[in-house]
């Protein structure tokens, strides 16, 4: 049987690590050129992005197991 509970919480895990990599980013946008800002920003884009889907998948595994879906 599968455990969709404890997926959803291994995707959740990830999707903190991903906004902990978007916080990193953030941060270093405060002390770099304009260029390098353009790169940092499509590094945020790409990693809420990532986060995102992260959660969505968690949420879907979640309700999954509580026999939504």
């Amino acid at each position: 049987m599968n455990n969709y509970l404890e997926w959803s919480k291994e995707y959740r895990a990830e999707a903190d690590k991903m906004l902990s990599v978007v916080d990193k980013y953030k941060s270093m946008l405060k002390t770099k050129s304009l260029l390098n800002k353009k790169e940092i920003n499509e590094k945020i884009c790409r990693y809420r992005g990532y986060y995102l889907e992260c959660l969505d998948i968690a949420n879907l595994l979640e309700a999954r197991h509580k026999g939504v879906m």
